[in-house]
């Protein structure tokens, strides 16, 4: 099996789980109200820390909580390979039997699983780590959280996804009720999201706007220097828009249909930039089919032509047949048939198939494979006035750059193998991420501390 670079860290310190988690703004200690159940998760970071998001649609509210996960050096040993009878894992972790798996997320600097599992009312937050060697549930009556209000009369989960150190958050239902929310970290305890309507483009509902089809499955990516977020929804359609189009919404989201992968619901969708070439998975149900759509169908080229917002471009035929014409570059069908897909890096997906869950390669790496030996190092860390980037691997457009804990670049230089001074004298003291780039791919990321 391939890696990608971002696996294989051999070194780099972190910054101690202990401090306060830069996602949070006076957080409280204490039990999440159990009322209802949790809904869906979504795992986030900014490179220094991570925070699980969990929805609960009986309280109208989410829960922003520190889960204390934040070392790179936990990649490694916490790679999946296989781990085979994975409903009696998580049956037995939650001491329930026949527990509903909800959703499956990766937090991307340490490389654990988290599972989001219900069983009746009950729901339980799983920790998967060293390959499915240890196994922990979340003691939801003692973690550290910010709620975040939503900001509506109603809320229906649909979906919840990360970018420019803001969380989107999407709701709606059959009753006139789409929104979209984007509520930008730091994240302080009981705030109360801003929300705008959307409204969605339907083909095959006779044309139109119609704000009962909510914005259901989505993810986000930067294509082509422009935020998107991007995703499949009810019946199909799918779409592709800016995200400063929510501001500059009016109070209303106009989302245009962009393609339709032809009937029944998607479960969930994923964006991987590999090599520079994007692509949005989507794992459709009915029956479960990984669906790869191409970039022409995501990059926001076809926007405000009328070939595909009147007569939408049906990009399959069936759950197992692309759309005459098509390449495997604009839309490629998996055989195999899935239960859930999660991020695992550019080239992987983590997939739950046949009771197993696995690693799924979607390409090969342009990285190909790694020996042990390879790494980069900071040292020191925390430092002052300079900083040593330390690799012993060449790369064919490397480039170091340095982003602030809202995502900002600060710095950016070439990389040559061996040692890379970095002069931070004009970087004031605090918390920043530096990350290894080979062309738009990054194959590195850590935590600096400036003191």
């Amino acid at each position: 099996m391939t890696k990608n670079y971002f696996l294989l860290i051999a070194a780099g310190l972190a910054l101690s789980a202990q401090g306060q988690n830069s996602l949070l703004t006076d957080p409280i200690t204490g039990a999440i109200p159990s009322s209802g159940t949790l809904t869906d998760i979504e795992i986030i970071e900014n490179g220094v820390d991570a925070v699980l998001i969990a929805a609960n649609q009986t309280n109208k509210a989410f829960y922003a909580i520190d889960i204390q996960d934040n070392d790179w050096g936990d990649a490694v040993p916490n790679t999946v390979t296989s781990i085979p009878d994975f409903q009696n894992v998580i049956d037995g972790a939650t001491g329930q039997s026949g527990c509903n798996i909800i959703n499956i997320e990766v937090n991307t600097i340490s490389q654990a699983v988290y599972v989001l599992a219900t069983k009746g009312s009950a729901d339980f937050i799983v920790k998967i780590e060293d390959n499915g060697a240890t196994v922990s549930v979340l003691d939801q009556t003692n973690l550290t959280f910010c709620t975040i209000n939503w900001g509506a009369s109603m809320y229906s989960a649909q979906d919840i996804t990360w970018g420019e150190n803001k969380l989107f958050i999407t709701s709606g239902s059959w009753t006139l009720d789409g929104e979209i929310a984007e509520v930008p970290a730091p994240f302080t305890h009981d705030m109360t999201t801003s929300n705008v309507a959307t409204s969605m483009f339907k083909t095959n509902w006779g044309g139109g706007y119609f704000t009962d089809a909510p914005i259901e499955r989505m993810d986000y990516a930067m294509i082509n220097g422009e935020h998107r977020l991007m995703g499949v929804t009810v019946c199909a359609p799918g779409f592709s828009f800016e995200t400063a189009d929510i501001a500059g919404s009016g109070g209303l989201l106009e989302v245009e249909e962009l393609f339709n992968v032809n009937s029944s619901p998607p479960i969930k969708v994923v964006h991987q930039n590999q090599g520079g070439n994007h692509y949005l998975f989507d794992l459709h149900s009915g029956p479960n089919k990984l669906v790869r759509i191409g970039e022409e169908y995501i990059d926001g080229s076809k926007i405000g032509d009328g070939d595909y917002n009147a007569t939408a471009e049906y990009i399959r035929l069936d759950f197992d047949t692309p759309a005459p014409g098509l390449t495997d570059e604009q839309c490629k069908i998996y055989t195999e048939t899935l239960d859930m897909i999660s991020f695992w890096d550019d080239y992987n997906l983590l997939v739950l198939e046949a009771d197993v869950l696995h690693l799924f390669e979607t390409a090969p790496s342009a990285a190909g494979t790694i020996d042990e030996e390879f790494s980069f190092t900071l040292l020191p860390n925390p430092a002052e006035d300079r900083v040593l980037l330390r690799t012993n691997v060449e790369i064919s457009a490397p480039v170091v750059k340095i982003f602030d804990l809202e995502g900002r670049e600060i710095h950016s230089a070439a990389l040559v193998k061996g040692d890379n001074p970095i002069d931070l004298a004009h970087l004031a003291s605090g918390s920043y991420v530096v990350s290894v780039f080979d062309g738009s791919n990054k194959i590195y990321s850590d935590a600096l501390v400036i003191r």
